[in-house]
């Protein structure tokens, strides 16, 4: 289905899904809502099924780790496509923006507490009281929140200390959308039934 789909050969598209069940750790019963999640992002916003596959290729194991659903992976990566970066750009940039909250360096660190999103006690508005992450829906939201009296170069100053110049690209579009952003296209991508 999803080979039909995404006009992909039928390798490929078993390489894509199977690939996404491992990073995410799913079963042989989710392939179809995977064959969904990629259809549907490619039908909703710009790209291919195959931009959407390669783009997890490079998120996904990062994203996982991190405990963010399949779902919100692939509506982040839709959001991103709909904004013009699009397949391995995509999954790269959002890999970046995800490390470099795992491990921040000292002036990102600093960076997060002037913003108020890191408190002084090391406490974290993208992460519980576990220290689990809280979603890429969450982070936008906390990001478009805590950089909204900025300019545009104070922002893009401070987003280019916490996430490196690469992914500014990707900071910024996650500012931009907020948290409804990403949870709208993570709604729209979680279509049952589209790949048929």
């Amino acid at each position: 289905q999803l080979s039909a789909a995404g006009t992909l050969d039928v390798a490929q598209a078993a390489e894509f899904a199977s690939s996404a069940m491992n990073q995410f750790g799913l079963q042989g019963q989710d392939v179809t809502q995977i064959a969904d999640l990629l259809a549907a992002g490619a039908n909703k916003a710009a790209g291919e099924v195959s931009d959407f596959g390669n783009a997890l290729k490079f998120v996904g194991p990062v994203a996982a780790a991190n405990n963010v659903a399949l779902e919100e992976t692939v509506g982040t990566i839709a959001l991103f496509a709909q904004s013009g970066v699009i397949g391995e750009q995509a999954g790269t940039s959002l890999r970046g923006v995800l490390s470099s909250l795992t491990s921040p360096s000292k002036a990102a660190t600093e960076e997060l507490k002037k913003l108020g999103i890191t408190a002084e006690d090391g406490s974290s508005k993208l992460f519980d009281a576990q220290g689990n992450f809280k979603g890429l829906a969450n982070l936008a939201g906390e990001l478009q929140t805590a950089t909204a009296g900025l300019t545009d170069e104070q922002r893009d100053y401070s987003l280019g200390l916490i996430f490196g110049n690469q992914q500014l690209t990707a900071a910024n579009i996650l500012v931009k959308n907020g948290a409804k952003g990403v949870n709208d296209y993570t709604k729209e991508v979680n279509s049952a039934g589209f790949a048929n």
